[in-house]
């Protein structure tokens, strides 16, 4: 039987854990990649670049609450597990 290849959100859960942030930063994080990929229509982000990246940014800080940082978000969500991050466009 093979095996499936990770979904993004439970890569980007497994980094957070990784790195040892709390529970609520990374429902914070996933919350705020999950809005900018149903904001491109369900695109991954890793297909995406700066010109994806700009008209998301005033959407997001429009509705910004609290500490989130959605950029910060955006960026790892186009980041590997293992560090490498895809080029910008």
């Amino acid at each position: 039987m093979e095996k499936r290849p990770k979904r993004l959100l439970d890569e980007v859960r497994e980094v957070i854990r990784r790195k040892h942030h709390s529970r609520r930063t990374e429902r914070t994080y996933v919350s705020w990649i999950r809005r900018f990929i149903l904001y491109h229509e369900k695109r991954h982000p890793r297909d995406m670049g700066k010109k994806e990246i700009e008209p998301f940014l005033p959407a997001a800080l429009f509705n910004l609450t609290g500490g989130d940082k959605p950029l910060h978000v955006v960026l790892l969500s186009r980041s590997s597990p293992l560090g490498e991050t895809a080029p910008p466009e």
